[in-house]
């Protein structure tokens, strides 16, 4: 299997995309996010460290992933 299908595998894990240069991106699922960059989406140069990066991918409780009621 390869990586993108891996992590495409990840229930966290909405979408994955290459972006030529920018390197790869990943999604991820409402109610999860990426502490170091204070994000809701993943990007990384290549496949490996992206992989590696979504082992700090955290709980997220912000407002758009918790809206008040």
């Amino acid at each position: 299997m390869k990586i993108v299908d891996r992590i495409l595998l990840d229930p966290r894990v909405e979408d994955v995309w290459f972006e030529g240069e920018d390197g790869w991106w990943a999604s991820l699922r409402s109610g999860f996010c990426w502490p170091d960059g204070q994000t809701h989406a993943l990007h990384e140069p290549d496949l490996v460290s992206l992989q590696r990066e979504l082992k700090t991918v955290k709980e997220c409780f912000c407002e758009d992933c918790c809206p008040k009621q």
